[in-house]
């Protein structure tokens, strides 16, 4: 819907990623109404070769666009994504590990190494953002555009006995940044939970969209202190946090078999029954808003 409505008012846009627009599947999902030409795949090379390569199409397109027309730009980053890849420049932590392998790697021995890779990573990802954030600077558009700066996941090493991300729902592997610029608005730290499904629900208002969100969400205005139930989701889990507590029920099973629940940091709750039960109700009525996206009308 919000692609859509950027279509409606004439919006150019660009998408590009360093990953693959099948994976995740962007292009049967939020970019399915985008022409193939507005798309543009992974360059060659690793992570952040693909990343500073897309970051100069980027600054090349906008200096190409028609001034004063609105755009949407949508970059997805691939360096700090495992085995997280950055130029030598971009080094701040070390030792790190020169080689990842995933075949020969030893969790105990190299962790420190692995997290002191990821951080060299994400320090070339600063860079870019920078690089992009200051050409925006440059042409006055940070005067009158919105610029939404965030990740799909965070990344755990092995603090609740795990590496990586997809594997449990851990705070670690949850938490993400959420960076939004709006022209007008004065900077501001908002310590109250959000979720990327309220990204949605905060931007088609200022694009003339007049239903409640419940229409087209599950996510609130990011600016609403209106409490809210965060959702979270792998290949076959769903997790609800009410900010204290998290349950997480598998999606092929019935009830709660299989669930589990802890406090929202992970620790044991007093009781877990009760805790899935409190759940319960809201996870049917999420199960049911899942479903209209596979009905048949």
């Amino acid at each position: 819907m919000l692609i859509d409505r950027f279509q409606e008012l004439g919006y150019q846009m660009r998408f590009s990623t360093s990953a693959a627009f099948s994976y995740p599947e962007f292009d049967k999902t939020i970019l399915a109404h985008v022409p193939t030409a507005q798309l543009h795949p992974k360059s060659k090379g690793v992570g952040w070769e693909s990343d500073r390569y897309h970051v100069g199409q980027m600054k090349e397109w906008l200096s190409g666009t028609e001034s004063g027309a609105p755009y949407v730009l949508f970059h997805f980053f691939e360096s700090p994504h495992s085995r997280y890849n950055f130029p030598e420049e971009s080094i701040i932590r070390e030792p790190y590990l020169e080689e990842l392998n995933y075949a020969t790697v030893d969790l105990k021995r190299d962790i420190e190494l692995i997290r002191n890779r990821y951080i060299n990573a994400v320090h070339y990802l600063d860079s870019q953002l920078g690089e992009m954030v200051d050409y925006l600077r440059a042409r006055k558009d940070m005067e009158n555009t919105i610029v939404i700066i965030t990740g799909d996941h965070g990344e755990e090493f092995m603090e609740k006995g795990r590496w990586g991300h997809n594997s449990q729902f851990s705070e670690e592997q949850l938490r993400v940044p959420l960076v939004v610029s709006f022209p007008g608005n004065a900077p501001a730290v908002f310590d109250y939970p959000t979720s990327h499904t309220d990204l949605v629900p905060t931007l088609l208002p200022m694009l003339g969209v007049k239903n409640p969100s419940g229409d087209y969400s599950t996510g609130e205005n990011l600016f609403s202190r209106k409490p809210r139930l965060l959702t979270f989701s792998d290949w076959n889990r769903i997790a609800i946090s009410d900010g204290k507590t998290k349950a997480v029920f598998p999606l092929d099973t019935g009830g709660q078999i299989g669930a589990s629940a802890t406090t929202a940091t992970d620790g044991p709750v007093p009781d877990e029954r009760a805790t899935l039960k409190r759940f319960g109700a809201q996870m049917v009525q999420l199960k049911d808003m899942m479903s209209r996206f596979t009905r048949k009308h």
